[in-house]
């Protein structure tokens, strides 16, 4: 039994293997930072909005449980219609 155990930990267990470091996305800080700068927060109907970045003509994001702290107070296009 030591013997298949051993080789076991020899073949399947690396001790001189570090643990994986969590690396950090080098884009983190940049998904609020944007999030600051493209969302909008409606005070009339208290949601956050932003315009679709890829289509920037029509299309309109409205998110109702979206943090309001920081974002630039503006009124939605569906409130001034």
């Amino acid at each position: 039994m030591s013997n298949i155990m051993n080789e076991f930990i020899k073949n399947y267990i690396n001790p001189d293997k570090k643990k994986q470091q969590y690396k950090r996305s080098p884009y983190k800080d940049q998904d609020s930072v944007r999030a600051d700068k493209f969302i909008k927060h409606c005070q009339s109907c208290n949601k956050c909005w932003e315009y679709n970045r890829k289509h920037y003509g029509g299309q309109i994001h409205v998110y109702e449980n979206f943090p309001t702290y920081g974002k630039e107070k503006e009124m939605c296009p569906i409130c001034s219609n």
